[in-house]
């Protein structure tokens, strides 16, 4: 019951989520995330958070990321790249997940 609960949240949250590894590959994301880009969820599982960063934003993005698994959470505002090419400013939430 409550993997179908989180899977139902999930699902019909209005805002993206994605959840990404330790590598930056995308593990998991909901519709709103895709619809939010323009791709599919395949195509989001095929890639890595490249996909999504325009080539001179990557590698602060990794390390930022980095920092986050011993420093915490934290919100950047980002610009981002849909599928088409096009710049879009998100707020996001990044906070590493412990797991069992």
């Amino acid at each position: 019951m409550e993997k179908e609960l989180l899977k139902a949240i999930f699902d019909s949250a209005l805002d993206g989520i994605f959840i990404i590894d330790g590598q930056g590959r995308y593990i998991d994301v909901n519709p709103a995330g895709c619809a939010m880009f323009g791709y599919s969820k395949e195509e989001m599982l095929a890639g890595d958070i490249r996909l999504l960063l325009f080539p001179e934003d990557g590698e602060p993005a990794f390390e930022k990321g980095k920092k986050s698994r011993t420093e915490g959470a934290f919100v950047p505002e980002s610009r981002m790249r849909r599928k088409d090419g096009s710049e879009v400013w998100v707020e996001l939430t990044v906070k590493p997940l412990k797991t069992k």
